[in-house]
């Protein structure tokens, strides 16, 4: 429920097709005793494209301020599936994609300047990412380019935060290293978690410098 610098979110809603995950999902709200604000539905999200499903726990429940997601990556000819079935609908479009996710936050995302849709992405489908937010409307404001390690030249995944009105600039592009050439988690990873509540490394190495005769 804590976001940062003191904010919290008054009311969440989930929705996860896997009644396995939901499980896990409702297990974590009991425990964090969240049970007043924190609601999640064993559906499929395509279900919220009909704004007159029975799916949330009220009428206030029907637009959104800020809407997150994380969709599968790879398509189902892609590769081979994972003998976990649950894993395989984790990664694998079962259940449509990055356009899906994006159709309904446009359906869901309230109609306000400060509403916001930030959604993960591989980084193999930044221009199918981009042409579905635009179809549907969104600009993108930022983009976060998250590498495994300092040095990498490709990044593993992106974070898009998507908006209804133009930025008064064109996209922002972050690049975020997830760790050091030491190995060491970075400064920004680490802010990233303390933002989220999680602990955060200390790398006591001495900072490496590469040369190279090229």
């Amino acid at each position: 429920r804590h976001i940062n610098n003191g904010m919290f979110l008054e009311r969440s809603f989930g929705v996860e097709a896997q009644i396995s995950n939901a499980a896990l999902a409702m297990r974590s709200i009991a425990f964090n005793g969240c049970e007043d604000t924190c609601h999640v539905s064993v559906a499929n999200i395509s279900q919220l494209l009909d704004l007159n499903a029975i799916l949330l726990p009220s009428e206030d429940y029907q637009l959104f301020e800020l809407i997150t997601g994380t969709p599968p990556y790879f398509d189902l000819a892609a590769g081979a599936s994972p003998f976990d079935d649950v894993r395989t609908q984790c990664a694998f479009e079962c259940r449509g994609g990055i356009e899906l996710y994006i159709q309904v936050a446009a359906a869901r995302l309230a109609k306000t300047s400060s509403a916001r849709f930030v959604v993960c992405q591989t980084a193999l489908a930044i221009k199918r990412t981009e042409k579905a937010a635009i179809a549907n409307g969104f600009t993108i404001s930022k983009r976060w380019d998250v590498f495994g390690r300092e040095g990498k030249k490709t990044p593993l995944f992106c974070v898009f935060v998507m908006q209804w009105e133009k930025s008064d600039s064109n996209q922002k592009v972050v690049d975020l290293y997830v760790r050091k050439r030491c190995g060491c988690h970075s400064a920004e990873y680490n802010e990233v978690m303390r933002m989220v509540g999680r602990p955060v490394g200390v790398c006591n190495c001495e900072e490496v410098t590469i040369h190279s005769d090229k």
